[in-house]
């Protein structure tokens, strides 16, 4: 495979949206809470992108909660992309 093209790739896998199946590995998210989150923010990047108090009013969870949902999503973005780029 042609490097620049290979780098390509490896960027645009990097840098398209999460997978929203990432919520359902959180405790606490369940199909309403996500359906809630994604009808309100639309993806992953913009739940991070939001704050706790906007989160926590749109789940129905406290501050603390909200503050854990971006927390444990943070961890599984970057576990994601350590398995796409091998480092």
């Amino acid at each position: 495979m042609n490097v620049r093209l290979g780098h390509h790739l490896r960027h645009v896998v990097l840098y398209q949206e999460l997978p929203v199946h990432l919520l359902d590995r959180i405790d606490g998210i369940g199909p309403v809470r996500r359906r809630k989150l994604l009808a309100k923010f639309g993806s992953i990047s913009q739940i991070l992108r939001a704050d706790e108090l906007e989160i926590s009013k749109t789940a129905g969870v406290s501050m603390e909660f909200a503050g854990k949902v971006k927390e444990q999503l943070r961890m599984l973005k970057g576990k994601a992309k350590k398995r796409i780029t091998g480092g």
